[in-house]
């Protein structure tokens, strides 16, 4: 049987990569191109009874900050203006259904271009992680609390960096992220942090009076006054 080794540290498999390669990409062209999977992705197909409301809202946000939501789908044209209902009476605005929102000089020959893919049969966990991680960049530059986890190796808190939602819809819950214990140099690279915590605010320290120096008038000579 074949041994298949894997490169620990692929950039391309590496998620702090895939924020950081995104986050770039909308401060270049200020605008991402969102393409996104209709069926069991936003919309119950297979389960009436199923609901996306975690994509639903990640969906507004992507809205909010004007990036292009492109529905990319294996539905017939038919289907389309079903589709766009749907969207619709979900708050979502959306910029095209299978063709490039904007012209561009790629993605016109069956698969369209996009900056990242949300589709329940290519890993939607994970791409919904990293395009909340960078929403978070844009609008926290990280998380709007600095968060701090506790180093299992010597117990030292540390700062997150990069923090993901685990949950879009639960503003407080911040699990996943990347840090480096400043005490025992333990790197800790995107892992489930159990043991979180808001980082206190810092204790402002007391400002000395300032000390500027005078002249005095009585001796001509110069004196230190506060």
């Amino acid at each position: 049987m074949a041994i298949i080794k894997v490169k620990r540290h692929d950039p391309f498999t590496h998620r702090g990569n895939c924020i950081d390669r995104l986050h770039a990409e909308y401060v270049k062209h200020k605008r991402l191109i969102v393409a996104v999977d209709f069926d069991d992705t936003v919309y119950p197909f297979n389960n009436s009874e199923d609901e996306h409301p975690a994509l639903i809202d990640l969906l507004k946000q992507c809205n909010k900050h004007n990036f292009y939501v492109v529905v990319f789908t294996a539905s017939s044209p038919e289907r389309y203006p079903v589709i766009e209902k749907f969207m619709v009476e979900k708050g979502i605005t959306i910029a095209s259904i299978n063709k490039n929102p904007i012209p561009l000089p790629y993605g016109n020959n069956g698969k369209i271009y996009y900056n990242i893919l949300l589709d329940d049969r290519a890993g939607l966990w994970e791409a919904v992680s990293t395009l909340q991680g960078v929403i978070n960049k844009i609008e926290f530059n990280g998380v709007p609390e600095v968060v701090e986890h506790k180093c299992y190796n010597c117990g030292q808190w540390v700062v997150l960096i990069d923090c993901v939602k685990d949950n879009p819809r639960d503003v407080d819950e911040f699990i996943y992220g990347r840090c480096k214990c400043p005490t025992c140099g333990i790197d800790d690279d995107w892992m489930s942090f159990p043991e979180i915590r808001l980082a206190p605010a810092p204790v402002a320290k007391p400002q000395a009076t300032p000390i500027t120096a005078t002249k005095s008038p009585k001796f001509g000579s110069w004196e230190r006054s506060k």
